[in-house]
């Protein structure tokens, strides 16, 4: 179920659209060489070297997204103008739980809470009866994109080991 965004009716045009779009993958991007860095700064390279993956991999799609919208005109937007479902963006994950014992495991299980995250604000945008007939088909097309990576990430999980359980 789509959790209820009161924002995302704000987000009228294709090019706001995009504008949320590469923001999503951008700050994944980010997020996910920040968690690269603590990784080795904590001396699990394994860990980090996943990450780094999962950053060239969003960093990648990114550059596609770019392609894609080079011949239009983007909104530049504030950080505070973007309507996301939470305060941050949906791939944005949260600093918190990255820590020395975390195991590649846990870094695609981040991986994929973030996937399904911006599948889930792909989703609010495509149901809410604000968005034009071109938005929401966007939304839909990027919502079962995000739907795709999450089943990649899902299949990754299934194929490794899970950590030991403390104690």
């Amino acid at each position: 179920m789509v959790a209820a965004c009161d924002h995302a009716p704000r987000i009228r045009s294709p090019g706001e659209f995009f504008a949320h779009a590469l923001a999503i993958e951008r700050e994944a991007a980010i997020r996910y060489m920040q968690f690269a860095d603590q990784m080795l700064s904590e001396g699990n390279r394994e860990t980090a070297e996943l990450f780094e993956r999962l950053a060239q991999y969003e960093t990648a799609h990114h550059g596609k997204l770019q392609e894609r919208t080079r011949e239009l005109a983007l909104p530049a937007l504030n950080p505070w103008e973007y309507r996301w479902i939470d305060p941050h963006s949906p791939e944005a994950a949260p600093l918190e739980p990255v820590h020395y014992s975390l195991t590649p495991w846990h870094a695609v299980r981040i991986a994929l809470v973030n996937e399904l995250r911006a599948k889930d604000f792909f989703e609010a945008v495509a149901a809410l009866p604000g968005a034009s007939a071109e938005v929401r088909r966007l939304a839909t097309e990027f919502a079962a994109e995000e739907h795709e990576h999450a089943g990649y990430l899902e299949a990754m999980l299934v194929s490794m080991a899970p950590p030991p359980l403390p104690g």
